[in-house]
């Protein structure tokens, strides 16, 4: 029967002559049981076996390795065979604890100095002859292996090596690799000695890797070494922490990649020379501000502001901002979580930590509406990006007559639609048909700038079709004539509507001042600045009056309005009259003559 744990092997004496073998193996036995002996089968053959001198064993092949039967005690194997052409791999199914070879011809590795051998050992033959047989019948052919060195330069750095057989396998392959300068192994279970990695695949293995750490160093020296046993691969990942200059060979970049990592693929004896140096701190903030939206509502006796940021900071640090000393504050949040406040003076201080993070501010600032008003004056500890300003106020109660803050922003385009109706009028004065007179026509479109801009054209050129009717309308055909007629008299009502329209939106409306630019209205003003100057938010400033000022203006307007319709009716009325105010077919009945 087997029974691994009842026997050990001490020792193993193994000679190797050209291609016969001689195996001394000391086995000791607690009981009687079967052992394997190394070397697996059919990598050699066993010819001969003596136990304690006795030939007669019993032996059998069991699991590819051949077992022998010992009882109890100490005994001595001896075993001789022969060995195939080529490299042999030997194996073990029951480790020994020590190893000694003798084999002159051969290079034999996977033995430590000390004699302990590793899982396998590889005897390579020195000298081999090619021999005479064709290429087609050959068996010891030399396997090929790709080595692939993945170096990362991060704050510490490490290469990984994996080497992988090209060639098929059965066949076991034992090969001594160069290190890379500064190169450390971690993986256990390697052999390294005098700058050198000892590889040895199995005649099943495909592959083997193992991982290092690299020595930090200003210069490093990739170069393949001239051989025919394997080819090599570089790939070299470099963090942000690190410049990287590159010269010798050129640099592939292998594709289907999202990010450009520089590979190589050398030839035997070229190489590359990598130059490495941390790139030179410059002076900068370790604080900056992304973003700032700052909203304020100007009400009659109180300012109520809200400033929130999007900070981000690489230390955590005590930002200041700097508001006006009468303001109170009403919340402070800080990554939507209340914070209590802590004001000194102007001052208003805010812990941050590090990362990115929202603060949220509101306080309240008594102030009165003035003529001109300016924004919250606020100072930040460094400029800001991307800040967006809206100043909210009751278009019910204000006349905007003027807005002023960054060049991205509202603009009030009444006075100018002002000035180009006003210079209209004055030019359809000029006319010699013109209906008005100059200042007239200024006063009619003005008032009319508060309708849309069909509502005054359709009033305008009612009129002058009124003049017209008075002056060449009596010449007309009859049909014509009856026509215009009726069509004059039908659209007094809508030039009424109009007029009612306007007076409305003067005595009771809100005024019409064309506001427009960054989303804005009436009744909120937005302006953006890209970045900021000085650490200061932007302070727009707002000029308005009351709008009981505009209701006076229109009333004022509409009692020249309405004077001005009574003259502009008895004037119609003698237009839509000369001529008559309607034809008739009917022939004239003469008179008889006077007797």
């Amino acid at each position: 029967r087997a029974c691994p744990s009842a026997a050990q092997i001490p020792r193993v004496k193994l000679f190797l002559k050209d291609r016969s073998l001689a195996m001394e193996t000391e086995v000791h036995c607690s009981m009687e049981t079967a052992v394997p002996l190394p070397g697996r089968l059919p990598t050699w053959s066993p010819l001969k076996i003596s136990v304690d001198g006795k030939t007669d064993v019993p032996v059998a092949r069991k699991d590819g390795y051949l077992w022998v039967v010992l009882g109890a005690g100490i005994h001595q194997v001896k075993v001789e065979g022969l060995v195939p052409t080529g490299d042999w791999e030997w194996t073990f199914l029951l480790k020994p604890q020590y190893v000694s070879v003798d084999a002159p011809n051969w290079s034999v590795t996977g033995v430590k100095p000390n004699g302990i051998p590793e899982a396998q050992v590889f005897l390579v033959e020195k000298n081999r002859s090619t021999g005479t047989e064709a290429t087609y019948d050959r068996k010891d052919f030399n396997p090929i292996l790709q080595v692939h060195r993945s170096l990362e330069l991060g704050l510490s750095w490490r290469s990984t090596t994996q080497v992988r057989r090209l060639s098929p396998v059965g066949k076991a392959i034992s090969i001594s690799l160069p290190l890379l300068p500064g190169e450390r192994v971690l993986s256990p279970g390697l052999t390294v000695e005098n700058g050198r990695i000892e590889i040895r695949l199995g005649a099943q293995e495909a592959e083997l890797a193992w991982e290092s750490e690299m020595t930090q160093a200003t210069e490093l020296k990739l170069e393949a070494e001239k051989n025919e046993r394997w080819v090599e691969q570089w790939n070299v990942t470099a963090s942000s922490t690190w410049n990287l200059t590159m010269s010798g060979l050129a640099t592939v970049f292998e594709p289907g990649q999202d990010s450009l990592i520089p590979s190589w693929r050398p030839w035997p004896g070229e190489s590359v020379e990598l130059k490495i140096s941390r790139p030179e701190a410059i002076l900068g903030e370790t604080m900056t501000i992304h973003s700032a939206q700052h909203r304020m509502s100007l009400g009659s006796r109180q300012r109520t502001s809200d400033l929130a940021l999007n900070v981000q900071t690489s230390l955590g640090s005590d930002f200041v901002i700097q508001l006006d000393p009468a303001a109170e504050i009403s919340s402070l949040k800080l990554a939507n979580v209340e914070t209590p406040v802590r004001k000194d003076g102007s001052r208003v201080i805010i812990p941050l930590r590090p990362g990115e993070q929202m603060i949220e501010l509101s306080w309240k600032t008594p102030s009165q509406l003035a003529l001109t008003t300016r924004g919250d004056q606020v100072k930040l500890p460094v400029d800001c990006s991307n800040t967006k300003t809206t100043v909210q106020i009751s278009s019910a109660d204000r006349w905007i007559l003027w807005a002023d803050g960054p060049q991205r922003g509202p603009a009030v385009r009444f006075w100018g639609i002002l000035l180009s109706a006003a210079l209209f009028g004055f030019l359809l004065g000029k006319l010699p048909i013109s209906p008005l007179r100059s200042h007239e026509w200024i006063l009619l479109i003005v008032g009319l700038t508060q309708a849309p801009l069909v509502c005054g054209m359709i009033t305008v050129g009612w009129l002058f079709w009124l003049a017209l009717r008075g002056r060449y309308g009596k010449q007309a055909s009859l049909g014509i004539f009856n026509l215009n007629q009726i069509l004059l008299v039908a659209s007094v009502l809508p030039i009424a509507l109009i007029l009612l329209y306007v007076l409305h939106q003067g005595l009771l409306g809100r005024p019409e001042m064309w506001i427009s630019g960054g989303d804005s209205s009436a009744s909120e003003l937005k302006w953006f600045q890209a970045r900021g100057v000085d650490s200061l938010l932007p302070m727009p400033t707002v000029i308005s009056v009351s709008i009981w000022f505009y209701r006076g203006i229109m009333l004022a307007w509409a009692v020249w309005l309405a004077f001005a319709v009574l003259r502009w009716t008895r004037w119609g009325w003698t237009q839509l009259g000369n001529g008559g105010f309607w034809k008739s077919s009917s022939p004239q009945i003469q008179p008889p003559p006077i007797p």
